[in-house]
């Protein structure tokens, strides 16, 4: 385990030097467009407008944050989704080992690092390596909780699974395929003839608790996206002409 946890503090060494190298470069449209829109209001005002999509709310705040720290530049702007996507690597490493031996885990690590769809992500302000991190995350934290049924596992999987969905709303995905999991997994249980009912309360109460927490971060600001989505989105120049 030691030269595992050794190889992987290295590889982890790599995927950071690869986010920083090139951190600088000009900002593009979709970066500016926070900074333009709520770098100016306070946190609260960010939790509750929602000016246009790209507003990544873990993502937003973060950089409000970075920016009030180290002034505003490119890298700064950056620096919470780099962060995030370096994370990531150790994070895939503990998910992998779920299923697979130390030397693919490595593997499966190793490969996320020279990604250039992920390294690209990481150096894009905005919540995607984030989402991601979470959303590996919160399913490894799944599986810990279904082997063994402890209310700490479980909270911890709650809180992943809501810093998801504010780094992105599309984590609901995420969670709507861990209650299909679930379902699966009531299903077997139910024809060997195994307790259920125990399961289904249990999950029932942390993907409720879940659910309800991610509606409240995002519930004042629904009025304010409903006007958004329903406009902006129906123009052909969004690229969205079928909906």
């Amino acid at each position: 385990q030691t030269p595992a946890l050794a190889v992987l503090a290295a590889v982890t060494a790599l995927a950071l030097a690869l986010r920083i190298h090139g951190l600088d470069q000009d900002l593009w449209l979709d970066e500016i467009t926070p900074i333009v829109d709520y770098t100016g209001l306070s946190a609260v005002q960010v939790l509750g407008s929602y000016l246009r999509s790209n507003n990544h709310l873990i993502n937003t705040l973060l950089l409000k944050g970075s920016i009030s720290v180290f002034g505003e530049s490119e890298w700064s702007v950056r620096l919470p989704a780099m962060l995030f996507g370096t994370a990531t690597i150790p994070a895939i490493y503990w998910v992998s080992r779920i299923a697979l031996s130390r030397l693919a885990s490595l593997g499966a690590a190793l490969m996320l690092t020279g990604s250039f769809h992920h390294v690209f992500f990481s150096q894009n302000a905005r919540g995607y390596t984030a989402y991601l991190l979470f959303a590996l995350l919160s399913t490894a934290l799944l599986v810990a909780g279904l082997r063994r049924d402890e209310l700490w596992r479980w909270g911890l999987y709650i809180a992943t699974v809501v810093l998801g969905a504010a780094s992105l709303l599309i984590t609901s995905f995420v969670l709507a395929g861990h209650v299909l999991v679930c379902v699966a997994i009531g299903v077997t249980l139910y024809m060997r003839k195994e307790p259920v009912t125990p399961l289904a309360r249990r999950v029932a109460a942390v993907f409720g608790i879940a659910g309800f927490l991610v509606f409240q971060i995002y519930s004042a600001a629904l009025p304010e996206a409903y006007v958004v989505l329903t406009t902006v989105y129906e123009q052909p120049a969004t690229g969205y002409p079928p909906f």
